[in-house]
C-alpha cells in the first residue's frame, strides 16, 4: 500500500519542487549506501542484491525526496517477498518509448529514465 501511495504523489501534478537529477547517484547508490540498507542486508543475510546501474543514465526531473523513499520501499518489498536464497535485483536504464501508451496513465513518447 505505501508503494503504492509513493507512485500516486509521483505521479501527481504537485509534486514539490521537482528538480533535475541522476536516479543511480541521487537515489538508488545514495540508498544502497544508506544504514538502512545496511539493516535491511542483515535482516536477510541469505539474500543475494545484484546491482546493474546503466553508466550512461540520463539526468531525469522529480522530487528526490520521493524518488527515495519509492526506491527504498520496492526494494524492501521485494526483499521481504524472497524466499531462502533469494536475489533481489536493482536495475536502471534508459528507455525510449516510440508510441504513447495507455494504462493506469498516459504515457508520451519520449526518452525515460
Amino acid at each position: 500500500a505505501a508503494i503504492v501511495e509513493d507512485l500516486l504523489t509521483l505521479a501527481r501534478r504537485g509534486v514539490q519542487r521537482p528538480e533535475i537529477m541522476n536516479l543511480n547517484q541521487d537515489v538508488v547508490l545514495d540508498y544502497l549506501q544508506s544504514p538502512e540498507f545496511d539493516k535491511l542486508k542483515s535482516l536477510h543475510p541469505h539474500l543475494t542484491f545484484e546491482v546493474d546501474l546503466a553508466s550512461n543514465l540520463m539526468n531525469m526531473k522529480g522530487s528526490t525526496v520521493h524518488l527515495k523513499k519509492t526506491v527504498m520501499n520496492l526494494i524492501i518489498n521485494a526483499a521481504e517477498a524472497q524466499p531462502r536464497e533469494g536475489k533481489v535485483a536493482i536495475a536502471t536504464y534508459n528507455e525510449y518509448v516510440d508510441q504513447p501508451m495507455s494504462g493506469y496513465d498516459d504515457v508520451q513518447e519520449g526518452d525515460y529514465v
